[in-house]
């Protein structure tokens, strides 16, 4: 049975209980609570699916409970429930904008990335301003090689949140993988003044001096990162060739 057939079942098979729950506000409320205690312990994760399957769908003013239980599933991997959970939403409210991002994020987190781009770019249909869903429809074309494509995507997310560090950084990463290290090196600076703290961020940086061959500014990276976080494994490496080829000059 397909995802579209199972959600069509699923809605049928709880339209006898719609008049009772609509009229027992309180019943929804506590059973909405419950649900939250259960996933929080995870253990009774089946249960508390089971159970919002039957009950909670059917207040659609009310979709804080999808997004919980949804990202509980994709934070075990359960990649399908996560979809099947947001599609059941989608057919109660198919212009919620958040769910065609939150079905597009489970998709590209199961590796179909071509279903994933397409619930991005509707979301963006229903939002042209939503900066995040531009970053996670670059992040899908990164993935697939269409690093062009991805710098667009990118690019439009910073116009619309010019204080959106990871967004720099993933466009610093793009253009480091196609060569531009100069133009990586601005972006990397530039996350830096946005988020002074990333290791991550002085890593990259370094790396892109390293491919420039500008060395000092490279080590000055390099160190920087590991005062941010002295356990980068990476940037240790880093460190440790960096000072092998001095050694050979």
């Amino acid at each position: 049975m397909s995802n579209q057939e199972q959600v069509s079942q699923l809605i049928k098979n709880t339209k006898n209980l719609h008049f009772i729950i609509e009229e027992n506000q309180q019943l929804r409320e506590i059973i909405l609570d419950l649900e939250k205690l259960s996933l929080k312990s995870t253990v009774n994760l089946e249960n508390s699916t089971q159970r919002s399957e039957m009950v909670l769908l059917l207040n659609k003013k009310n979709d804080n409970y999808f997004s919980l239980l949804g990202q509980a599933y994709e934070s075990k991997d359960m990649f399908d429930e996560a979809i099947y959970l947001y599609l059941i939403y989608l057919q109660l409210d198919p212009e919620n904008q958040t769910y065609y991002m939150n079905l597009g994020r489970a998709y590209q987190k199961k590796g179909m990335l071509r279903e994933s781009i397409k619930q991005y770019q509707q979301c963006i249909i229903l939002n042209p301003q939503n900066h995040i869903c531009y970053m996670y429809l670059g992040i899908v074309y990164q993935e697939k090689g269409m690093l062009d494509e991805a710098i667009k995507q990118y690019k439009k997310c910073i116009d619309l949140n010019p204080t959106n560090d990871v967004c720099f950084f993933n466009l610093a990463n793009v253009l480091q993988e196609k060569g531009n290290f100069q133009e990586a090196i601005i972006f990397y600076q530039k996350c830096l003044e946005l988020n002074p703290k990333s290791d991550k961020y002085y890593l990259g940086l370094g790396n892109a001096y390293q491919q420039q061959k500008i060395r000092l500014h490279c080590l000055k990276s390099y160190l920087n990162c590991l005062q941010m976080n002295p356990k980068n494994k990476i940037c240790s490496q880093n460190i440790n060739i960096y000072f092998a080829r001095c050694k050979k000059r």
